[in-house]
């Protein structure tokens, strides 16, 4: 076969360019595909990186809550102690005031609520049908003494301190929220999950709990609540410290701040849902229990079968059938019970790139 210079020459230069143009698509796509990784790698570092330290800086209030109820727990049964079996009945009445409805409160039934200077004294509320005997009474003046002292210096951090007491006392220092002077006479602590959660059927290994999100009736606020329940020698249950944490501050600390691209959402081990930026509506309907296996929602359950079904030293996982990434850490505090009942996940919920 005989072939011109030029048609050789055109020939040799076309198949040089697609040899060419080959290597060049290929180096493309490689230098592409490992950009992507490192890009890919990068992003997953950064997003364990946070959920880590979010993970800390969220534990911080329920840590510190753990230490103010272990101080104000052994001061209570310190100063109770020194009471032993005083009569009280005189220094008791000097605080309270039994209403015309039965119930026996720190102000004057016909003295207006807020006529109490909350950002000094505590208000306190005892049902109807508690006996008020001395042990009581001196319980009580030592929850109004301690709240009087405690409540002003924690209030920076905590929106209230109270002790409430299982035959149906409150005892809470709340500035600017009268609690006790405002509670309806049918009142009932030992039915709220603030206090049951405390309490030795619902609570029998006797450690800190947290609440689900609960509506407070009094003060008309969504919220949770962190709860140390206190015995006696005999192992009677006489006490629990609480601090009750507003869903807004919740809100704010740990659905409106994320990084671009991802969301953070709540959950107890349990599978109820505590915070969640598209599902706060439907949580407050079910009054704060909010079941995830029970919600028919195939995307939170995927995200809670995700992260129950990883391993405990696994920070971020796929989950696959959603195609995201869950970036997960556990809130210290209150969910070290011996049940994993009140354990809550914080997770932080992001696309693939």
């Amino acid at each position: 076969m005989i072939f011109s210079k030029q048609s050789l020459t055109q020939t040799t230069i076309i198949k040089m360019g697609i040899r060419i143009a080959s290597v060049i698509i290929l180096m493309t796509l490689l230098s592409y595909w490992h950009i992507v990784s490192v890009l890919k790698l990068q992003t997953l570092e950064q997003l364990e990186k946070y959920i880590i330290e979010r993970g800390k800086r969220e534990s911080n209030i329920f840590l510190l809550a753990q230490d103010n109820h272990f101080i104000l727990k052994n001061e209570f049964e310190r100063q109770l102690k020194e009471l032993g079996k005083k009569e009280p009945q005189e220094q008791f009445e000097q605080f309270f005031t039994r209403w015309s409805d039965g119930t026996t409160r720190d102000s004057p039934k016909d003295q207006s609520p807020e006529d109490l200077d909350t950002t000094i004294h505590p208000s306190v509320f005892i049902g109807p049908q508690v006996n008020i005997n001395a042990d009581i009474q001196r319980r009580v003046l030592t929850f109004y003494k301690l709240l009087s002292s405690y409540g002003p210096a924690w209030h920076n951090r905590f929106v209230n301190t109270y002790i409430n007491a299982p035959e149906n006392i409150v005892s809470a220092y709340w500035a600017g929220e009268p609690w006790g002077l405002s509670a309806t006479t049918d009142f009932y602590i030992p039915n709220e999950e603030y206090f049951y959660v405390s309490d030795k059927t619902h609570n029998p290994e006797r450690k800190q709990a947290w609440t689900g999100l609960y509506f407070d009736h009094v003060v008309k606020l969504w919220m949770v609540s962190v709860e140390t329940p206190i015995d006696d020698n005999q192992g009677k249950h006489i006490a629990t410290i609480g601090h009750d944490i507003i869903l807004n501050e919740l809100l704010d600390r740990t659905i409106t701040a994320h990084i671009e691209g991802a969301y953070n959402i709540i959950f107890r081990e349990d599978g109820r849902l505590i915070a969640h930026p598209q599902y706060m509506t439907q949580i407050m309907d079910a009054g704060g229990e909010f079941d995830i296996l029970k919600s028919g929602n195939q995307h939170l359950l995927d995200i809670f079968q995700s992260v129950k079904s990883r391993s405990a030293d696994t920070v971020v996982v796929e989950n696959n059938p959603n195609n995201e990434y869950l970036a997960v850490t556990k809130i210290d505090g209150p969910d070290k019970r011996a049940t994993i009942k009140n354990c809550p996940y914080n997770i932080q919920r992001g696309q693939p790139q």
